[in-house]
Protein backbone atom coordinates (compact mmCIF):
# COMPACT_ATOMS: atom_id res chain seq x y z
CA UNK A 1 0.00 0.00 0.00
CA UNK A 2 1.26 3.46 -0.88
CA UNK A 3 1.01 6.26 1.67
CA UNK A 4 -0.26 9.72 0.74
CA UNK A 5 3.18 11.32 0.83
CA UNK A 6 4.65 8.64 -1.40
CA UNK A 7 1.71 8.98 -3.81
CA UNK A 8 2.36 12.73 -4.04
CA UNK A 9 6.02 12.10 -4.87
CA UNK A 10 4.91 9.70 -7.62
CA UNK A 11 2.44 12.29 -8.94
CA UNK A 12 5.10 15.02 -8.96
CA UNK A 13 7.46 12.70 -10.84
CA UNK A 14 4.69 11.85 -13.32
CA UNK A 15 4.13 15.60 -13.81
CA UNK A 16 7.78 16.04 -14.79
CA UNK A 17 9.92 16.41 -11.67
CA UNK A 18 13.18 14.54 -12.28
CA UNK A 19 13.95 12.75 -9.03
CA UNK A 20 17.57 12.46 -7.98
CA UNK A 21 19.54 9.84 -6.05
CA UNK A 22 18.79 11.53 -2.71
CA UNK A 23 15.02 11.26 -3.20
CA UNK A 24 15.31 7.68 -4.40
CA UNK A 25 17.41 6.79 -1.33
CA UNK A 26 15.01 8.56 1.04
CA UNK A 27 12.11 6.63 -0.46
CA UNK A 28 14.01 3.37 -0.26
CA UNK A 29 14.53 3.77 3.48
CA UNK A 30 10.94 4.94 4.00
CA UNK A 31 11.71 8.59 4.80
CA UNK A 32 8.84 9.94 2.74
CA UNK A 33 8.63 13.34 4.47
CA UNK A 34 12.20 14.24 3.50
CA UNK A 35 11.67 12.73 0.06
CA UNK A 36 8.67 15.02 -0.49
CA UNK A 37 10.59 18.06 0.77
CA UNK A 38 13.46 17.27 -1.60
CA UNK A 39 11.01 16.69 -4.46
CA UNK A 40 9.50 20.15 -3.85
CA UNK A 41 13.02 21.62 -3.93
CA UNK A 42 13.75 19.78 -7.19
CA UNK A 43 10.54 21.13 -8.74
CA UNK A 44 11.72 24.63 -7.83
CA UNK A 45 15.27 24.06 -9.14
CA UNK A 46 13.92 22.59 -12.37
CA UNK A 47 11.59 25.61 -12.83
CA UNK A 48 8.65 23.35 -13.66
CA UNK A 49 5.07 24.41 -14.31
CA UNK A 50 3.05 21.85 -12.39
CA UNK A 51 -0.74 21.42 -12.18
CA UNK A 52 -2.41 23.64 -9.57
CA UNK A 53 -4.56 20.76 -8.32
CA UNK A 54 -1.48 18.65 -7.62
CA UNK A 55 0.24 21.52 -5.84
CA UNK A 56 -2.89 22.06 -3.76
CA UNK A 57 -2.60 18.45 -2.58
CA UNK A 58 1.11 18.95 -1.84
CA UNK A 59 0.31 22.13 0.12
CA UNK A 60 -2.34 20.28 2.16
CA UNK A 61 0.12 17.48 2.95
CA UNK A 62 2.74 20.04 3.98
CA UNK A 63 0.35 22.00 6.20
CA UNK A 64 -1.54 19.14 7.82
CA UNK A 65 0.73 16.10 8.00
CA UNK A 66 4.33 17.29 8.23
CA UNK A 67 5.93 18.15 11.52
CA UNK A 68 8.93 20.36 12.22
CA UNK A 69 10.74 21.30 15.39
CA UNK A 70 9.22 24.51 16.80
CA UNK A 71 12.58 26.30 16.78
CA UNK A 72 13.44 25.18 13.23
CA UNK A 73 13.24 27.53 10.27
CA UNK A 74 12.56 24.55 7.98
CA UNK A 75 8.78 25.18 7.81
CA UNK A 76 9.38 28.71 6.53
CA UNK A 77 11.96 27.57 3.98
CA UNK A 78 9.68 24.86 2.61
CA UNK A 79 6.72 27.27 2.51
CA UNK A 80 8.79 29.80 0.56
CA UNK A 81 9.97 27.15 -1.91
CA UNK A 82 6.48 25.74 -2.38
CA UNK A 83 5.13 29.25 -2.93
CA UNK A 84 7.62 29.81 -5.78
CA UNK A 85 6.54 26.52 -7.39
CA UNK A 86 2.86 27.47 -6.96
CA UNK A 87 3.44 30.83 -8.69
CA UNK A 88 4.50 28.97 -11.85
CA UNK A 89 1.57 26.52 -11.71
CA UNK A 90 -0.56 25.60 -14.71
CA UNK A 91 -4.33 25.47 -14.69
Amino acid sequence: MTNTTEALIDALAAAGVRLDAYVREEREIGDFQFALLDTIALADEQQLRLPKALLSDVRAEFEHRMYFRPESNMRGLVDETLRRVEQRADG
